[in-house]
């Protein structure tokens, strides 16, 4: 058994009977390594902004940690640079808290660092964290800019040159779930129907998925239901939305699917035997599964190489978008 990293270690410490502190931990880190390694400090840019040109105003920037700005917000972590503050709200293996706070009971906790009027805000998450609740309507002079992934950052990290203490980063990113899975290798593909050791990669690859598609998903439907978190059932591992039901529709969900040509990417529908399920069915061309034409599905066959996730998010998207529109054509 491997030696566990040192800041493994010393994030034992930092835990407190009601609240395990890795989050805490954590943020110290990335607040030193942002002030103390110019490599760092540009990668995570990278991922906390979708915008390069945002990011460019905060290169020389500090960046500090649990401040209080405003009742009921402490934030994470802030990043200064003259009179641009940033802030960036870290979770891991979490869902947003919501706000107890006479006046602003339930309100979620990215849209009260919006509230503030203080700066822009960026969710930096572990990919099990479904993105936040926000308005985003109307013109606002601050909005949430992106929901970001430690994946992502383990990503920018893992092949830069870093320093001996940055390098005890990312390792310490790989033992406490930061880390992003690894592509499937063309060996995998070729042996995924008896791969019992590539489930694990399955479920964290549509994790990644769910997180990044989940609101787009939500939206094409039209509904409030999240996806559920994936699960392995027989040879195949899925997730899908627990309370959607429109007509004869059932069950939407996504899966990754082993067959004998390897690894497919699916999204499905189960319905009951219905004229306008039929109709819904004919209409997008989706192929029956299994020979049984209470599911349908339209799949993409996963190639093995580092763009597939974002291939799989942008499949999510187009085929949601279609079926939602032939939803609410037919029911």
């Amino acid at each position: 058994m491997s030696t566990p990293n040192l800041f493994s270690r010393l994030s034992g410490y930092s835990q407190n009977p009601k609240k395990r502190s890795i989050e805490n931990f954590t943020t110290e880190l990335l607040a030193y390594f942002f002030n103390h390694d110019l490599i760092f400090r540009r990668r995570f840019l990278r991922v906390v902004f979708s915008d390069h040109r945002m990011a460019r105003a905060f290169k020389s920037a500090n960046a500090t940690t649990q401040e209080a700005l405003g009742p009921d917000c402490r934030v994470d972590l802030v990043l200064r640079s003259g009179p641009r503050i940033h802030l960036v709200e870290v979770k891991i293996e979490a869902s947003e808290t919501q706000s107890g706070r006479w006046g602003q009971t339930g309100k979620p906790q990215i849209q009260r660092y919006i509230d503030l009027k203080r700066g822009h805000v960026t969710y930096l998450t572990t990919s099990d964290s479904l993105a936040p609740e926000v308005d985003q309507r109307g013109r606002r002079r601050f909005r949430l800019v992106k929901h970001a992934l430690f994946e992502e950052l383990y990503e920018e990290l893992v092949d830069a040159r870093l320093s001996y203490w940055t390098k005890m980063f990312v390792e310490f990113m790989e033992e406490n779930g930061m880390a992003g899975p690894r592509p499937f290798n063309k060996q995998e593909l070729r042996r995924a129907k008896s791969a019992v050791d590539i489930i694990e990669n399955c479920r964290s690859t549509l994790e990644i998925v769910r997180t990044e598609a989940n609101t787009r998903f939500r939206q094409n439907l039209r509904t409030r239901s999240n996806l559920t978190r994936p699960t392995f059932v027989n040879d195949w591992v899925q997730c899908y939305l627990a309370k959607f039901s429109k007509g004869p529709i059932r069950w939407v969900g996504l899966s990754l699917t082993a067959d004998e040509m390897g690894l497919r990417f699916s999204v499905w529908v189960w319905g009951k035997r219905d004229q306008s399920f039929n109709k819904i069915r004919d209409h997008l061309g989706w192929e029956t599964w299994d020979d049984d034409d209470r599911w349908c599905c339209n799949s993409i066959r996963l190639r093995g190489d580092r763009d597939e996730i974002p291939r799989m998010v942008d499949h999510t998207v187009k085929a949601s978008r279609k079926l939602g529109q032939a939803i609410r054509r037919f029911v």
